[in-house]
């Protein structure tokens, strides 16, 4: 099972929509994250992203961090016929 560290109303949003689209199981672990724009929040011991930030995606004991990636493993990883 995929688990996604998301942040509320942020770049992790877009993958979500991505999961659902792919129609795979997925759990979401809420993660806090802070926001340069605003001063807001803070880093959340429990996010494995490097950085801090969000998104990251745990899949078969890989790390996967960053919109792009994600979304080209996920792609991957589960192409049509391949679930």
């Amino acid at each position: 099972m995929i688990t996604l560290f998301h942040a509320p109303q942020s770049r992790s949003s877009r993958i979500i929509w991505l999961l659902e689209e792919l129609g795979t199981a997925y759990e979401i672990r809420p993660v806090s994250i802070f926001r340069p724009m605003t001063g807001e929040g803070q880093p959340d011991p429990a996010n494995p992203h490097p950085d801090k930030r969000v998104p990251a995606i745990l899949h078969d004991g890989a790390l996967i961090t960053e919109s792009v990636a994600i979304a080209l493993y996920l792609a991957d990883a589960f192409e049509q016929g391949k679930r």
